[in-house]
Formats: C-alpha cells, structure tokens, sequence
C-alpha cells in the first residue's frame, strides 16, 4: 500500500493501480484495496477524459475503466456494511 500511496503522490496513476491490482491478488477481500482501485481508476479515467488529445480506443478503455470503478466501489460498500 505505500507504494501505491507514493505512486499516487507522485501523480503516476497507471503505477499506483498495477501496484493496487498486485495487492489485491495478495488480499482480494480488502476492501480498502478495492476502494483504492476505484478511485484510482476514476482519477485516470478523468484524466484520459479532459485530454483533448485522447484517441478513440483510450476513450473507450477510460469508460471501461470507469465501469469497473462502479463495480469495485459497489463490492467494497457491499463487504464493509
């Protein structure tokens, strides 16, 4: 989790959620864990978004990347509560 704490810092968020997806593989039932991945995925994917350079197939993966966020958020607040 430091790591991808620091990667975050850093602004290197396609290194901060390959490093979140690795300690998930460690840890699939942290929810913290996913929560993470979520909102690391929702920073990329808003990030891909407002680039006006972004091709099509980067904008397809960023609102794919965003459905997964949906997802992971919903199964983090599903096992916590």
């Amino acid at each position: 989790m430091y790591v991808a704490r620091a990667h975050y810092k850093c602004g290197k968020l396609r290194e901060c959620k390959q490093t979140l997806l690795k300690a998930r593989h460690v840890s699939p039932a942290d929810t913290v864990i996913l929560y993470n991945i979520a909102l690391v995925q929702q920073k990329l994917a808003t990030s891909i978004l407002k680039d006006e350079k972004s091709n099509l197939k980067t904008v397809l993966e960023a609102v794919e990347g965003l459905q997964m966020a949906q997802r992971y958020t919903a199964l983090a607040a599903w096992r916590s509560g």
